[in-house]
């Protein structure tokens, strides 16, 4: 076994479908499936929402569920694509994807609440609004019992899981806007508007450390091997050392990165820049491995699976990149352009399009 597939399973373990509870598919944000998948998939069904999709996908125990800019959450059979029930939020969806923790499914939304659902019948179990009339746009996390989040009121927030009590919250100069957390052990992670990241104790809210970038931080940040990598839209692309905050370097992109890199265990993070331009990295030295050009703005997340790194654009198309070359394999063009990450559950892949198309495919 590789070094780099060593540090894989130590990190996450055996990644299976189950595992994408959360956006970009844990806590660490990795955006990395390890089972067999692909490369090539046809089209299942297509689901159509009212209105566009911006959140990601969430799909746990052969549901997929998707916030949508009509302020329903949706929830669809990940086999058949029917719908199995839908809720009325008290604002619309947009970048929050929903999380899963013990049977619930929790979303924000753009009356700046956190809504936690009963994972089978979509009934409300309680709503946290810390911040009215402040969008909510962040996609939240879950762990020991905390569900994390923040708000265009420059709050960073934990929450009950079960009771939506608000535990602590942490103030940065900027919006969480555009900005979700991730974690690793003890440490908290998000990006603020304001240019800095910062790094929390999880269970206290505590400061252990900001770093300045160079501009304003719009995507989320991905833990991988006791590192933080995140991109700014100054086009940066940082890594820096989860204990201390200390870079360990950057790659200037060719345009502002909203996208969040996803690192498979043989050493590949890819990221997108708002130009089109897809990035391939060594993730220890920054060095470029590779980049393609697709014909929109690539704001989207990738995700990585079989070999392959799924990632869509305002172009229209979710491309399935050869992860060692970057040679476009195989894509898909829907009617609307794309915005949100992939997720997966077993041979499946789902996401959404900005024209309110959730699709489901299957490998093939």
């Amino acid at each position: 076994m590789s070094a780099w597939a060593l540090i894989g399973l130590l990190l996450i373990g055996p990644a299976h479908g189950r595992a994408f509870s959360a956006f970009k598919g844990d806590s660490q944000r990795r955006g990395f499936c390890a089972e067999p998948f692909g490369p090539h998939l046809a089209l299942a069904w297509a689901f159509k929402a009212g209105k566009a999709l911006y959140s990601s996908p969430l799909v746990v125990s052969g549901t997929v569920y998707v916030g949508s800019e009509d302020s329903q959450l949706y929830a669809v059979n990940a086999a058949t694509g029917t719908l199995k029930w839908k809720k009325k939020l008290g604002g619309k969806v947009y970048g929050s994807s929903p999380a899963y923790a013990d049977g619930r499914v929790y979303v924000c939304s753009t009356d700046g609440c956190l809504n936690a659902l009963d994972a089978r019948s979509g009934k409300r179990l309680w709503k946290a609004c810390p911040s009215p009339g402040k969008p909510a746009f962040s996609s939240p996390l879950i762990q020991d019992g905390l569900v994390y989040f923040g708000t265009d009121d420059r709050s960073i927030y934990a929450m009950d899981a079960k009771t939506g009590r608000k535990r602590w919250s942490f103030a940065t100069g900027g919006k969480i806007h555009d900005n979700s957390a991730a974690l690793s052990g003890t440490t908290l992670v998000c990006g603020s508007q304001d240019g800095f990241i910062y790094a929390l104790g999880a269970r206290t809210g505590k400061l252990r450390w900001k770093f300045r970038t160079d501009k304003q931080l719009n995507s989320t940040p991905m833990i991988f091997d006791g590192s933080v990598y995140i991109g700014s839209t100054g086009g940066l692309l940082y890594r820096l050392r989860l204990a201390d905050g200390k870079k360990a370097w950057s790659f200037k992109a060719s345009d502002g990165i909203g996208s969040s890199p996803a690192v498979d265990d043989r050493g590949h993070l890819v990221f997108g820049a708002a130009d089109g331009k897809v990035f391939c990295l060594d993730p220890q030295t920054g060095a470029q491995r590779w980049a393609f050009k697709a014909g929109g703005h690539v704001f989207a997340s990738p995700l990585i699976a079989g070999g392959r790194a799924y990632i869509g654009s305002f172009d229209k198309r979710l491309y399935a990149l050869d992860i060692a070359t970057g040679k476009d394999d195989w894509h898909h063009a829907g009617p609307g352009g794309l915005y949100a990450t992939a997720a997966v559950d077993g041979k499946s892949l789902f996401v959404g399009d900005l024209s309110g198309v959730l699709y489901g495919f299957k490998g093939r």
